[in-house]
């Protein structure tokens, strides 16, 4: 097989490789002084190969490589038309963008308005040219049942097919009006998943929250965004109008587009963390309500503090009127921080659980037992006076040292308590000055040691360690 001449082969190089930026400075020189029309012909035909190497990227577009490489002639004669020598740019790096840019431009001319579905483009295109294929064999127009045939499709799926194309055919509004626009479009109901209309205006306050994410931008950005969405300009448009290329404008669009996504979502993840906050004061303030409408502790099932309160005010008053004894007593569990860091909050609710129990039924019907708060039990007794100090709170000390406690699952464990008294009308005679006083003896009673009454030497039972 002959080998190509050195000259053929070099023919052929310049046909499909532009010429170096050294050897093609003196055209565009004598170009830019003279506008030779001679000259301005050769620099094309040097490019060619620049055309077609070009439109060979664009060749899985569907489009015929014949209009690409036509559509890029246009492209390369606006470059050698605008090309400005005095800047430090090759032509064949700004020939290739306005190349592929005239490109680009055409494919996306040749695109629908309306874009259809991938299945629904592959059926119609099956149709399509079996419809080219038997109007060739029968000359005339294929019915729907030789399309069918043709296609292995159904008649009504044919049909269905058929009716859609006009869907996706976009009217020229310079155009007078057809009869096709008086005659409906037969529509599947049973596709219609809502018969309700969706406007597509935004809420007042997605408006709101929009106008301040693109007041964030910067002045040139909230310019290109505002005549790309609210004047419904191109982008070529917009170029022409800042003054700026249509790279530039492309690439402001995606940085602004970027930024208010991730101003919109920052601005909705503190929406929902202010929301978050909000539903929890809303349940602290329902678990506080509820707690104010149930008067017992759910770890104890004693009457909770207020409710102790309220209790202890109507016993103060009743003495008042009757004069007969009151005594309050609050005893404390000694060690129960320690106790929680050691076996946990969970274990420390079932150890109160169980002296609850203990308390509970150490005392009489008529004493009103209550957990004050934490590890503190208060405990009303009515007609009783000193003998709150002298005889129950020694007792209650010694059977809460004594007994043994099973917590989960383990036994023998001890605890002890301290415990203050106060007595009306010794101590006090409202039921703020029977707490106050039998919680400072309390208080005063731990600083003594465990399992303390506050004045009173508790017998040696009473002094167990936890």
């Amino acid at each position: 097989m002959p080998q190509p001449s050195e000259r053929s082969r070099g023919a052929e190089r310049s046909r499909h490789d532009p010429p170096s930026w050294n050897d093609s400075r003196g055209l565009f020189e004598r170009y830019a002084r003279t506008r030779d029309q001679k000259l301005r012909e050769q620099i094309i035909y040097l490019h060619s190969g620049l055309v077609e190497r070009v439109a060979r990227n664009f060749a899985q577009s569907g489009e015929p490589i014949d209009d690409l490489v036509q559509e890029g002639y246009l492209g390369l004669i606006k470059a050698v038309d605008s090309f400005d020598i005095e800047r430090d740019v090759k032509f064949v790096t700004y020939a290739t963008h306005t190349v592929a840019g005239q490109i680009r431009h055409y494919l996306r001319d040749r695109r629908g308005l309306i874009r259809e579905p991938g299945w629904l483009h592959e059926v119609s295109q099956r149709i399509k040219k079996a419809q080219n294929k038997l109007s060739h064999e029968l000359d005339r127009a294929p019915t729907a049942a030789e399309l069918a045939s043709e296609t292995n499709l159904t008649e009504e799926a044919v049909a269905e097919v058929l009716r859609t194309r006009q869907v996706f055919n976009v009217d020229s509004l310079d155009a007078p009006e057809s009869s096709s626009l008086d005659t409906p479009v037969a529509l599947d109901r049973r596709k219609i998943r809502s018969a309700r209309q969706v406007t597509g205006q935004l809420p007042v306050e997605d408006k709101i929250v929009l106008h301040e994410a693109i007041q964030k931008l910067k002045s040139l950005e909230r310019k290109v965004i505002h005549l790309l969405f609210y004047k419904d300009l191109s982008q070529t448009e917009i170029a022409q109008s800042l003054g700026i290329s249509c790279n530039y404008v492309s690439h402001l669009v995606r940085s602004s587009l970027k930024r208010l996504r991730q101003t919109l979502a920052t601005d909705e993840l503190r929406e929902s963390h202010l929301r978050l906050r909000c539903a929890l004061e809303d349940q602290q303030r329902f678990y506080e309500a509820l707690q104010r409408a149930t008067p017992f502790d759910e770890v104890t099932r004693l009457l909770n503090g207020r409710a102790f309160r309220e209790r202890l005010e109507e016993e103060a008053l009743r003495a008042a009127r009757y004069g007969h004894e009151l005594a309050v007593l609050f005893l404390d569990v000694d060690g129960l921080a320690a106790f929680n860091r050691e076996y946990g909050f969970a274990h420390g609710d079932e150890l109160l659980a169980q002296v609850a129990g203990l308390v509970r039924g150490s005392v009489r019907k008529v004493d009103i037992v209550g957990r004050y708060g934490g590890g503190t039990f208060g405990i009303i007794l009515p007609h009783t006076g000193g003998r709150a100090r002298t005889i129950v709170a020694p007792r209650l000390l010694r059977q809460i040292a004594e007994a043994e406690y099973v917590i989960g699952g383990q036994r023998g464990i001890q605890i002890t308590a301290s415990a203050g008294v106060a007595v009306y009308p010794e101590d006090g005679i409202t039921h703020e000055d029977l707490m106050e006083t039998a919680l400072t003896a309390m208080r005063e009673a731990k600083q003594q040691g465990p399992g303390t009454v506050y004045g009173l030497d508790v017998p040696a039972a009473g002094k167990a360690q936890a």
